[in-house]
């Protein structure tokens, strides 16, 4: 934490937040983070007090190949926005907690992908009634048998 003498107090919260912002920019001293998943996947970083939340995406695309458009930080359960880490609370041996976002495609004709074809729906016959009948018989005779062996 830094210290401001009283005699030099600011006089309104924005104030106060220019020095801190002024005194954490002349302490260039790198500090270490914790970057955790949900997956046990951890990487440990020195960062500068003037990192961005852009610059921590574009380690993490360089060491593990992690797009930055996909990943979301999360510190103390608050998401991370962008700007500075420092600003945000980002300290020495902060955890930031990574969210990384699946990216998946969708069978609706507003998805855009070309190999989109729409189900059909029918009724079936009654010999195809009498077969799937039969089949799902045959699994769950299977399933039982397997049940009783473990």
């Amino acid at each position: 934490m830094y210290a401001i003498p009283i005699s030099n107090a600011p006089r309104d919260f924005a104030e106060f937040q220019a020095r801190l912002r002024k005194s954490a920019e002349e302490c260039e001293d790198d500090y270490p983070i914790t970057i955790l998943s949900a997956t046990g996947w951890r990487m440990d970083l020195e960062i500068r007090p003037s990192s961005t939340l852009a610059d921590l995406r574009e380690v993490l695309r360089q060491r593990e190949g992690i797009q930055g458009d996909t990943a979301r930080f999360v510190n103390k359960g608050k998401p991370v926005e962008e700007g500075r880490l420092y600003d945000q609370g980002i300290r020495t041996g902060s955890k930031l907690h990574i969210i990384v976002r699946l990216r998946g495609g969708m069978f609706h004709p507003t998805s855009s992908r070309v190999d989109y074809k729409p189900l059909e729906a029918r009724l079936l016959l009654p010999e195809e009634v009498e077969d799937l009948k039969e089949s799902i018989a045959y699994l769950e005779a299977l399933l039982s048998a397997r049940r009783r062996v473990v």
